[in-house]
C-alpha cells in the first residue's frame, strides 16, 4: 500500500531529495539545526588537518584526537538528524489537524493570475508530499524538454515525407474542468480522504480568489502552484494516450500546453486542415481549446507530402527550419524569444557598467566582463547542484544553425561602451580605458564559446550578484 501519510518520515525523505536538488536554503533552516551543522563542520575541519598528514608523521596525541573526533562527528550527525526529525514532526502535526488549509495569494503577470502558497516550511513540505502522493498513485511523468527535442531532431531529418502539427492549448490551466478532474481523482480507489480533502481545499481556495472574468465557472487549476502541474497531467492522460495510439501518429509530445505531432499519413483521404479540425473538436470534448491556424506563432500545419517549400516553426525554445531539396533537412536555431532575452541581458550588463563606473572603474570592469562571460559561456552550479552545468551551450545544446549565435556576437561587438560622464572627463586616459575594455569585448565570440563549451567558474555569491542586475 502506497504511504499517503503526512508524517515526519515522509517529510525527511522529501528534505533529502530537495536538498540534493539545491532547493533547501540553509540560511532559512532553524537555528538549532544550523548550529549543529556548524559544529560538525568545525570538527571535520580539525579532522582534515590531521588526515592531511601522512600516517607516519602523526603523533600519538593526534591519532587519539582523530579517533575522538570521528566518534564526536558521528554523535553530532545523529543529533542533526534528530533535530531535523523533530522539526519535520512539528510540520507534519500542523497539516494533520482537521482545519488545515493552504493560504493562497496571487499576483497578475501578462494579464494572467499567478497563484502562490504562503511561504512557510509546513506549507512547503505539505505541498511536496501531496505531489509525491499524486506522482506515486497516478504515475505522473513528464518528458523533459531536452528528451522531446532530441527525439524530434532525430525524427525530422528523414527521406520520408510527413505531416506536422505544432499547436498549444489556449489558457491551459484556466480551462481544465474541475468536475472532470475530480472524477479522475476519485476514480483512483487507492487515494485516501486526506489527500482528496487537501486537493479540494486548494481548489476551493483558488475558486474564491480567481477572477470570474478570466475563468469559466467550475474551471481551472491555480497557475503557479506546483500541484497544478500534477493535476493537469492527470487530466490530460486520457487525451495523450488517445492521440499516441492513433495509427497515423509517428510522434506525439506535449510539454505542459505545447504540442507537436508528426503524422505518417492522414486517415480517410483527409486534408491536413480537416484533420486538425477533428483534433480541435476532440480537445473541445474535454473542455480545451486548441490554437487557431490563424495564429502562426502558436499553430503551424506542415505538409511535406504535397509541398516542398521551406517551413519553420517554434517549439520549446528553438526555431526549427525545414527544407526539402531531396531528403528533409531540419535545422535547429534559437527561438526569437531566447535571442531577445540574451540581448536584453547584454543591455543590462552595459547599463551596469555605466552606472558603477561612477563609483569604481575596477568594479565596473569586473562586473561587465563577468556578466558577459556568464551570458556567452557556461558554468557549474554550486553546492548541492555542483554536478549541474548551465549556460549558453547547456541551455541550447541541440543547435545546428549558428546564425543566431553570430547575430549575438555582432550585437555585442556593436554595443557602445559608455562611461559615467564625469569619469576621466576630457582626458586621453578615458579613450585608452574604453579601448582596453572594447578589446576584451571583441574577443568574445558566441559561436566559438558554444562550440568549445567554454566554462567559467563563479561562486554562489557571485552568481547571485550577477543575476541580480542581468
Amino acid at each position: 500500500m502506497f504511504d499517503q501519510s503526512f508524517s515526519a518520515e515522509n517529510y525527511m525523505t522529501i528534505f533529502h531529495e530537495e536538498n540534493r536538488k539545491g532547493n533547501i536554503v540553509f540560511d532559512n533552516m532553524p537555528d538549532a539545526y544550523r548550529a549543529i551543522v556548524g559544529e560538525i563542520k568545525g570538527l571535520q575541519d580539525r579532522a582534515n588537518v590531521i588526515t592531511r598528514k601522512k600516517k607516519k608523521d602523526r603523533t600519538g596525541e593526534e591519532i587519539q584526537e582523530l579517533e575522538d573526533l570521528r566518534l564526536l562527528i558521528k554523535e553530532k550527525q545523529n543529533d542533526r538528524e534528530q533535530e531535523l526529525y523533530d522539526e519535520m514532526y512539528s510540520y507534519a502535526e500542523k497539516v494533520n489537524v482537521n482545519n488545515f488549509s493552504f493560504p493562497i495569494t496571487f499576483y497578475v503577470k501578462d494579464d494572467k493570475q499567478i497563484f502562490t502558497v504562503n511561504d512557510s516550511w509546513e506549507n512547503f513540505y505539505a505541498l511536496k508530499n501531496l505531489q509525491r502522493i499524486l506522482r506515486g498513485l497516478f504515475d505522473v511523468k513528464q518528458d523533459s524538454r531536452h528528451s522531446i527535442m532530441s527525439n524530434l531532431r532525430l525524427l525530422l531529418n528523414t527521406s520520408r515525407p510527413f505531416y506536422l502539427i505544432r499547436t498549444d492549448v489556449e489558457n491551459f490551466f484556466e480551462s481544465i474542468p474541475q468536475d472532470r478532474l475530480y472524477n479522475r481523482i476519485h476514480s483512483n480507489n487507492l487515494i485516501n480522504n486526506k489527500t482528496k480533502g487537501l486537493i479540494k481545499a486548494i481548489l476551493d481556495e483558488f475558486n474564491s480568489q480567481k477572477d470570474p472574468t478570466k475563468f469559466e465557472h467550475g474551471c481551472g487549476v491555480p497557475r503557479g502552484i506546483g500541484i497544478s502541474s500534477y493535476l493537469s497531467e492527470i487530466y490530460m492522460r486520457e487525451i495523450d494516450q488517445n492521440i499516441k495510439s492513433r495509427e497515423e501518429v509517428v510522434f506525439y509530445a506535449r510539454y505542459v500546453d505545447d504540442i507537436v505531432i508528426v503524422l505518417a499519413g492522414l486517415p480517410n483521404n483527409q486534408k491536413l486542415t480537416q484533420y486538425y479540425k477533428g483534433l480541435a473538436d476532440y480537445f473541445m470534448e474535454y473542455g480545451l481549446k486548441l490554437k487557431k491556424v490563424s495564429d502562426p506563432d502558436k499553430c503551424k500545419l506542415i505538409d511535406y507530402y504535397n509541398h516542398s517549400r521551406n517551413e519553420s516553426f517554434k517549439y520549446l525554445g528553438y526555431t526549427i527550419s525545414l527544407s526539402k531539396p531531396r531528403s528533409i533537412v531540419a535545422k535547429f536555431g534559437m527561438s526569437d524569444v531566447k535571442v531577445s532575452r540574451i540581448k536584453g541581458r547584454i543591455d543590462a550588463a552595459f547599463m551596469r557598467f555605466e552606472n558603477i563606473s561612477a563609483i569604481s572603474l575596477k568594479q565596473a570592469e569586473r562586473d561587465l566582463i563577468d556578466s558577459l562571460n556568464l551570458i556567452s559561456g557556461n558554468y557549474r552550479l554550486n553546492k548541492s547542484k555542483a554536478t549541474v552545468k548551465a549556460g549558453l551551450f547547456f541551455g541550447s545544446d541541440l543547435l545546428t544553425d549558428f546564425t543566431d549565435l553570430s547575430e549575438l556576437t555582432e550585437y555585442l561587438h556593436q554595443k557602445q561602451l559608455i562611461l559615467y560622464p564625469e569619469v576621466l572627463k576630457g582626458s586621453q586616459a578615458r579613450d585608452k580605458y574604453i579601448d582596453k575594455i572594447k578589446r576584451k569585448i571583441m574577443g568574445i565570440d558566441f559561436t566559438k564559446r558554444w562550440t568549445n563549451k567554454v566554462m567559467f567558474k563563479f561562486s554562489s555569491q557571485r552568481l547571485n550578484e550577477i543575476s541580480s542586475w542581468l
